[in-house]
């Protein structure tokens, strides 16, 4: 059998030398999946039972050969910035062993500690590796019911974690970050509308703050919310849209053409982009409408 999957459950204790009482600190250990029977089959169709996905190397009992390729893989890199320089055993996995046979323990075999050492990089690990793993995984044959289990799950986490990459970035993670891929990777979830509203806030007061990882319009990104903004700075996205044009936020088109939309949704780097949109719109206009350049 080329790899046995253990359940586990866990703890969270900061100091384990501090543990005297073996029998209680397992008793108080919490299960992230409930005991079930054990599975066998195609390795694809047992990755999803519980959240991890073969990142625990606790959880992966690999026959000797896999195991030599799964820990003897390249791991440089940024920490973090890629799946390839964080979590080796499930880039092998995925990439190599979905249509191996395996064997799933569904009673808890271990019982391990959460506290670890790279909490600083949890904003980009939840927000980018762990939703690229499920992607990878279901690319790989895993079943999408099964996925979207675990992404639901990872849901509950993203509105902190987004708003602790925009406003409390020590680790730096942001420029491994991109909001629109984090938005594409769980927007198909019935429950992203419960946390639409909070990732736009955060995400439109970063825009407005010129945030580097906020570029694109929070009326681009959540199209589906009713937004404080005025829908300014969208020069680009209309052109060669008249219906767009004409009616644009009750300005009229004399308006936009004499480049008298409200500057103060703009970010002072947008500004010229602005100018030079609302100039193209005039020149647009004039030839689409058969309208006449007011003479000097």
């Amino acid at each position: 059998i080329p790899l046995v999957y253990l359940n586990y459950a866990q703890t969270s204790v900061g100091d384990a030398s501090t543990i005297t009482d073996f029998k209680a600190f397992i008793a108080k250990a919490r299960l992230k999946v409930p005991a079930e029977a054990n599975r066998v089959g195609p390795i694809r169709t047992i990755c999803a039972r519980n959240e991890n996905f073969f990142t625990a190397i606790y959880a992966c009992v690999f026959r000797r050969d896999h195991a030599i390729r799964a820990y003897s893989r390249n791991t440089e890199g940024r920490a973090f910035a890629s799946l390839a320089a964080c979590v080796p055993t499930t880039c092998h996995v995925l990439e190599h062993m979905m249509d191996e046979p395996g064997i799933w323990m569904g009673q808890p075999q271990i019982v391990v500690n959460t506290n670890v050492s790279w909490i600083r990089y949890a904003p980009l690990w939840i927000l980018e590796r762990v939703p690229e793993i499920y992607d990878c995984a279901e690319r790989r044959g895993a079943a999408a019911s099964d996925v979207d289990r675990w992404r639901r799950h990872t849901l509950k986490a993203v509105p902190k974690r987004f708003a602790e990459i925009y406003e409390n970035d020590a680790a730096g993670n942001a420029p491994y970050f991109q909001a629109a891929r984090v938005l594409r990777r769980f927007k198909h979830l019935p429950e992203f509308v419960d946390v639409e509203s909070s990732l736009c806030d955060t995400y439109t007061s970063a825009w407005e703050r010129g945030h580097p990882q906020a570029g694109l319009s929070p009326h681009v990104l959540f199209p589906n919310i009713r937004h404080r903004l005025p829908r300014a700075g969208l020069g680009k996205m209309m052109l060669g849209n008249t219906r767009s044009l004409v009616s644009v936020d009750n300005h009229s088109l004399q308006s936009l053409a004499a480049s008298q939309l409200p500057a103060i949704t703009l970010r002072p780097n947008h500004q010229n982009g602005w100018m030079l949109a609302t100039a193209s719109v005039s020149r647009l206009f004039t030839g689409r409408c058969g309208l006449q350049k007011p003479r000097d």
